[in-house]
């Protein structure tokens, strides 16, 4: 009988598997076949810890955009001027999609997809980066600068159109590290203009 331990690192083999042969594949055409194969292990073992791929998936989708997240906030060092605050929060991002450009332009493209589980994962991501640009931002070094928190809506609008550039970008096999100065010159003019209205 296995442990707790080997069925998490069981389940973490397949996730793992799923995310390399995205990064091969695509979704779409990635089978069950792909996943073990990756992962070193049997279909048995898939069907012993998922029910199906599209399960799999959800699960390699919102892991990724966890450590999304937190690379975002990790990156940010809050005594740095906010202008530096905004290159490392960006480039945080961008580093974390580099590693695996298919799964991010998937979790893009393929997500919202699959079914209202898909589109609710993917909801959910884009609550989760909209909270970390009001929180990242509304903190006394921005407020002292007289920069207000963007609003929500425009918090989402900049969510929704940075996912649009990154997977445009990927797709067109750009190093998506070379958005940066772009996206850092496109937040930083939100946030001037929140502290021109003020």
């Amino acid at each position: 009988m296995m442990t707790n331990e080997e069925v998490s690192a069981f389940r973490q083999r397949l996730l793992d598997g799923l995310a390399a042969s995205i990064e091969e594949r695509g979704y779409t055409a990635t089978k069950i076949d792909d996943i073990v194969r990756f992962a070193k292990t049997s279909k048995r073992t898939f069907y012993a810890e998922f029910a199906s791929k599209r399960d799999c998936y959800l699960e390699v989708v919102a892991a990724s955009h966890e450590a999304m997240r937190q690379s975002i906030e990790t990156a940010i060092d809050h005594s740095a001027p906010w202008r530096d605050q905004v290159r490392q929060g960006v480039t945080g991002w961008l580093e974390s999609v580099r590693p695996h450009p298919k799964l991010t332009l998937s979790s893009i493209r393929d997500l919202p997809t699959i079914d209202e589980h898909g589109l609710e994962v993917q909801r959910q991501a884009t609550q989760a980066m909209t909270e970390v640009i009001l929180r990242v931002v509304d903190i006394g070094i921005l407020r002292e600068a007289g920069i207000e928190p963007p609003s929500r809506p425009a918090a989402i609008i900049l969510v929704g159109g940075l996912r649009e550039l990154v997977a445009t970008a990927i797709e067109d096999g750009t190093d998506v590290m070379t958005l940066a100065e772009d996206i850092v010159d496109i937040v930083i003019g939100l946030l001037e203009t929140a502290r021109v209205k003020s």
